[in-house]
Order: structure tokens, then sequence, then C-alpha cells
């Protein structure tokens, strides 16, 4: 059997509990995004993008495509990278897993 890396999976599944158990957080970053879309086409452009409160972002970290626009999805995937980033280099309060001999 194929041995599978650890973090990564440990990665997902700290994403995947987060997403699972936080439906306000989602809501309140989908209220701001429509908010911020003065023109209801559902993309951001830089202009609309700076009323978004999310201070020291670049409009260019997360349009992910360059095309000028922010979509929701773009918006959605930035926010999971940046969590992602924060707690994939945290233990669990437990300590490493035990390495099998």
């Amino acid at each position: 059997m194929r041995d599978l890396p650890i973090f990564p999976l440990s990665a997902a599944v700290l994403l995947l509990a987060a997403c699972a158990t936080e439906p306000a957080p989602r809501q309140q970053i989908l209220d701001a995004f429509k908010a911020a879309d003065a023109d209801g086409d559902e993309q951001l452009t830089p202009e609309e993008f700076a009323h978004l409160p999310m201070t020291g972002v670049k409009f260019e970290d997360v349009d992910t495509d360059g095309n000028g626009r922010i979509t929701y999805a773009e918006l959605q995937s930035y926010l999971v990278w940046r969590r992602v980033q924060a707690d994939g280099n945290r233990l669990p309060a437990s300590g490493p897993a035990p390495h099998p001999p």
C-alpha cells in the first residue's frame, strides 16, 4: 500500500471541517461581496474590490486568472488558501502524531 503524506491530508481534513462548521462567516463574505459589487455583474473591479473589508490584500493576489475582475469563486479560493497557509504550520494541541516503527 502506498504511504500518503500526512500533512496534505491533515490540511484537507482541517479545511473541510472548518467549512462545515462555520456557515456564518461564509455568508458574511458573500454579503460583503454582493455589497461591493456595485453594478451587480457578479465580478469585482479594482474599484469595487476596494470596498471589501480586507486591509492589506492586493487585488492582483486575488485575481488569479489576471482578467482584471474578481469572481466570488476567486475570492473564496484566496481566503481558503490564506487559511490553509495560516493553519498549515500549526500542530494539533495533542502534538505530532507518533510515527509507526
